[in-house]
């Protein structure tokens, strides 16, 4: 892959840009209009000695004519924002080429639809792609807006996935039922959240059992309303608080965030590469990333002891 490089700016061009950086955009734009304004009004004056056009009309037109010029510029600094900001929020990662220098000595920014098969395998044995998994770090953890509006039920549900790295619940809790004169008492065994129990009752008949329906039976909807009270003591849990807030984000959507092209795909395999396997190692590369910068995971955990 050929290296680029740019020449470094004179002391002329330096001097000049240091000079002209002493200006804010506004003032800059302010003198401009007034020498637009200027420019034009000479020419309409000019244009008023020689022809038939009235003043009143050559100082509207003038106005008309300035209030185009601000707006144009105001309308090109709108679209350079906008053009940062998506810039900025792309999902589209850059990786660096720490290969290649540019003559400034600064790593090159590759785009990932430029990189060739081999690049990645490259970059896989160097452990490159852990380092992208900074271009996630604004989803890390569930925020706090969400978790409130998250239904209970579901809370238990996409901690235990995150916090496991696992697709299917079914083995991260379970709930233990016990049946009183009283009413119904349900522990959520959380066996991906440290072994962790919490027990949930409703009395028969409850007011949060009744919620449920009047045509589900009584003894299901009692079951079923002790369950949920026991999802919002896993909810409201001081340990459950601090996991939920530093979890990496979902295997998927770390996969979608770099997805091989089809040329990638088909350069690996005839390497000898198999793009799946290749695709779960980038996947599982990144996702490592997510360890240095604090994020919190039932494996880490368990090693850090």
């Amino acid at each position: 892959m050929a290296s680029q490089s740019t020449s470094a700016p004179s002391a002329s061009s330096s001097s000049s840009l240091s000079h002209f950086s002493m200006f804010s955009q506004e003032e800059v734009l302010s003198h401009t209009v007034l020498l637009v304004k200027d420019e034009i009004s000479w020419t309409l004056q000019e244009l008023g000695e020689h022809g038939d056009v009235k003043q009143e009309e050559l100082e509207e037109l003038a106005d008309a004519t300035v209030s185009g010029c601000e707006a144009d510029v105001k309308q090109e600094k709108l679209e350079e924002k906008e053009d940062k900001h998506e810039l900025q929020n792309s999902d589209q990662p850059s990786v660096q080429d720490v290969a290649q220098k540019s003559t400034e000595g600064q790593p090159q920014q590759i785009r990932k639809k430029d990189l060739t098969g081999a690049d990645i395998l490259e970059r896989l044995k160097t452990g490159h792609f852990a380092a992208l998994a900074r271009s996630l770090e604004g989803e890390i953890g569930i925020k706090d807006e969400t978790w409130e509006r998250m239904p209970a039920r579901t809370c238990v549900h996409d901690l235990l996935v995150r916090y496991n790295a696992m697709e299917d619940p079914k083995n991260l809790y379970h709930f233990e039922r016990a049946g009183c004169v009283e009413g119904v008492t349900s522990v959520l065994v959380a066996t991906g959240f440290f072994q962790r129990e919490f027990r949930g009752f409703a009395k028969h008949g409850s007011s949060i059992a009744k919620g449920f329906g009047k045509k589900i039976p009584a003894p299901w909807l009692d079951q079923r309303a002790a369950e949920q009270a026991a999802c919002e003591l896993f909810k409201r849990d001081a340990e459950v608080q601090e996991v939920r807030q530093w979890l990496p984000p979902k295997m998927d959507r770390i996969r979608k965030f770099f997805k091989l092209e089809k040329h990638q795909k088909d350069e690996l395999a005839a390497m000898g590469f198999p793009p799946t396997t290749v695709q779960s190692d980038i996947t599982k590369a990144i996702y490592s990333g997510f360890r240095d910068l604090g994020c919190r995971t039932s494996m880490w955990d368990t090693y850090e002891g």
